[in-house]
């Protein structure tokens, strides 16, 4: 009978040590997690923080390449409105040439 109660009683402390490698076990699975709760609101913090940064830098994109397009078709419009007067001019040329070769065959019919 003795034997039997020693046989329990080492049955029980093996079952109580089997009992606290298990709370142990519970408690390091518990700790983690905990850690990758407060990892994945790190996570969310920097995608937010990633999120902000990307909104910020597309509303300045948007706002550059508006100003670069503005800048652009002013210059388009400059020398659209360029072309314009050196067309006129060159045709004012033209026609004062005409003018003044018809004026020099004039001259050269009366000198002969």
């Amino acid at each position: 009978m003795e034997e039997l109660l020693k046989e329990m009683l080492s049955e029980i402390k093996g079952l109580k040590e089997g009992q606290k490698q298990l709370f142990d076990s519970q408690e390091q699975l518990s700790s983690g997690q905990k850690q990758l709760f407060e990892g994945q609101k790190q996570l969310s913090d920097r995608l937010d923080k990633v999120e902000q940064s990307q909104a910020r830098m597309e509303n300045d994109l948007g706002r550059k390449l508006g100003l670069l397009y503005d800048g652009w078709q002013l210059h388009e419009d400059k020398f659209q409105h360029m072309q314009h007067e050196i067309q006129a001019q060159f045709d004012d040329i033209r026609a004062d040439t005409r003018y003044l070769v018809r004026r020099v065959a004039v001259i050269e019919k009366l000198a002969k």
